[in-house]
């Protein structure tokens, strides 16, 4: 065997291994990318699906904080115009509802420390743009609503039942437009994005 056969087999070896390794490396990362796609789309979804149950709890533990808020000052002011008797119902129930109140304070506590940690990972997963900026911000800020009439202010039983009333259908207002629409502003924004590859 010349050195020119030994060479050529020397180097069609060393082509062919390069080869085998070349194509063994790119199945590999193939497969490794292919994981790692998978696991993002997951944690994705996970992400976005516990975004929208936060904002149906949230809703719920907001509106029933300010409820009770409402109903404590209402019985409060009943107490008040029938002459503050201290074994009337209306006092009871004013503090009842005060408790009420106090105690979903923790439940909200919760509730949005769990919130900022599904923005965190969103903010992580999801393309970094000033749209999605935005719209996790104002899921940071979010305003408590005021009375525009206090109870305090009624001095009559029949006016004080109007204001219970018209109280209640304005927090369930204010409880979906201030803390319902940043949720679903920011659901439309990522919804598209789910099942897109290379999110990041």
């Amino acid at each position: 065997m010349c050195d020119s056969d030994l060479i050529k087999i020397v180097v069609t070896s060393s082509l062919t291994l390069f080869a085998t390794l070349f194509v063994a490396y790119c199945s590999q990362q193939w497969t490794l990318n292919g994981q790692k796609e998978l696991k993002d789309k997951e944690a994705r979804q996970l992400a976005f699906s516990e975004l929208m149950g936060l904002k149906l709890i949230r809703q719920q533990l907001f509106l029933s904080r300010f409820e009770a808020v409402a109903y404590s000052d209402y019985h409060e002011q009943r107490w008040q115009l029938q002459g503050a008797q201290k074994d009337s119902l209306d006092f009871s129930e004013a503090t009842r509802w005060q408790h009420k109140a106090e105690d979903f304070v923790q439940d909200i506590s919760s509730n949005t420390e769990k919130l900022f940690n599904v923005l965190g990972r969103i903010t992580i997963l999801f393309p970094a743009t000033p749209e999605i900026d935005q719209l996790i911000e104002k899921l940071y800020r979010f305003k408590t609503p005021k009375f525009n009439v206090e109870a305090k202010s009624i001095q009559d039983l029949k006016n004080l039942e109007g204001w219970k009333l018209a109280v209640t259908l304005d927090l369930q207002k204010i409880v979906e437009t201030e803390y319902g629409k940043p949720f679903d502003d920011l659901v439309t924004y990522l919804k598209p994005q789910l099942l897109q590859k290379n999110c990041r």
